[in-house]
């Protein structure tokens, strides 16, 4: 299976640079310390998230800064050379065209959520040729579905932003795809968007020059700590529930981790330790539904997604959401939306807000 809710990766990152020494003086395991910086290539593509690059690039900036060395130097590359506007109409000069790149440590992967549309064959085949040269590839924020389709992630654990999970899971069954804010698999680093990019680094830092550096950087950043491999994105969903309804949260993560197989309320009443009527209380003072009906909205909001982001059939997306027929799926996303699933793709479609999952 390949939709496990989280793995912890702790074992250092494989990246064929410098190995790991012995434990340094006080137990704290920490790299040897590069004689040249390490060369880190942001590939940026057409609509990033300018957010996500952001807060990948300050922690190797404040690494140099605190260190007073340079640990890491970086360069800008997109397909052409040129530049390259991002999601919010901001325009990123290019310092190289991705073809023309020479010799890189690391190569991180920058997109946004409307990645399914920006994937150039040419990009590609420039991620399998670095792979063959056992160049460290990372994606960020939804980077890990360019990595996918290139195929250098077969066989490795990754996490990507959580709305764009499930149509990774259904494109690329050779992949394991977490719910992790970051992950690293040997020769394979990926993150979620938004602050995600910038726990990523601070942890590729740490594993290089030690946890010091990396609290350091997470100081002069105002963060209040660096999330690892353990943490998991949180949907605004959970936010919104909290942590004063555990059996609340249970049951809703048993929803999403049971949607083209659904499962009985009743079940799902007796799997958190609840009768029916006391499950239907709670989903009715806190989520202002029923829990068949909410159990509906988590799987149309998922059909939703994979409509939008992925090309396969009405009738598969049906069946991945739980739906034996194609009439009951159009039926149940035209009363919840306002209008039947193959209006979703249309080129002039003005998309519905799901508000949530």
């Amino acid at each position: 299976m390949n939709n496990i809710d989280d793995i912890d990766v702790h074992e250092p990152i494989e990246m064929h640079l410098e190995p790991l020494r012995a434990p340094a003086e006080g137990g704290e395991r920490v790299a040897r310390a590069a004689r040249r910086p390490r060369e880190v290539v942001f590939a940026l593509m057409p609509a990033f998230n300018i957010a996500s690059f952001g807060a990948s690039l300050g922690p190797m900036r404040k690494a140099n800064c605190i260190s007073g060395r340079e640990l890491y130097r970086w360069q800008v590359a997109s397909l052409d050379g040129k530049a390259v506007r991002s999601s919010s109409g901001i325009l990123v000069h290019a310092d190289v065209a991705i073809d023309a790149v020479a010799n890189p440590d690391l190569v991180l992967v920058c997109s946004g959520d409307d990645v399914e549309n920006h994937i150039h064959e040419g990009c590609l085949r420039w991620l399998r040729r670095l792979a063959k040269r056992n160049v460290v590839l990372g994606g960020i924020d939804t980077g890990a579905c360019l990595l996918a389709k290139s195929g250098v992630l077969r066989g490795y654990k990754c996490t990507t932003q959580w709305d764009h999970r499930d149509s990774l899971i259904e494109d690329h069954p050779e992949v394991v795809v977490t719910t992790g804010v970051c992950v690293f698999d040997r020769d394979r680093i990926t993150c979620a968007g938004g602050d995600a990019p910038g726990d990523l680094m601070m942890n590729f830092i740490a594993r290089e020059h030690g946890h010091h550096l990396a609290a350091a950087i997470a100081e002069q950043l105002v963060r209040d700590r660096i999330r690892g491999t353990r943490d998991v994105q949180r949907r605004p969903l959970v936010q919104h529930i909290g942590t004063g309804q555990p059996r609340l949260v249970d049951a809703v993560q048993l929803m999403e981790a049971n949607l083209e197989e659904p499962l009985p309320v009743e079940q799902i009443a007796e799997l958190v330790g609840l009768s029916r009527r006391q499950l239907e209380r709670l989903f009715r003072r806190h989520l202002k539904c029923v829990p068949s009906r909410y159990y509906l909205r988590v799987r149309l909001a998922k059909a939703h997604h994979l409509l939008r982001q992925t090309s396969h059939s009405i009738m598969s997306i049906a069946l991945s959401a739980g739906f034996v027929s194609a009439s009951h799926f159009s039926k149940a996303y035209k009363d919840l939306f306002g209008y039947p699933p193959r209006d979703e793709r249309r080129p002039d479609h003005v998309h519905a807000d799901i508000g949530f999952a």
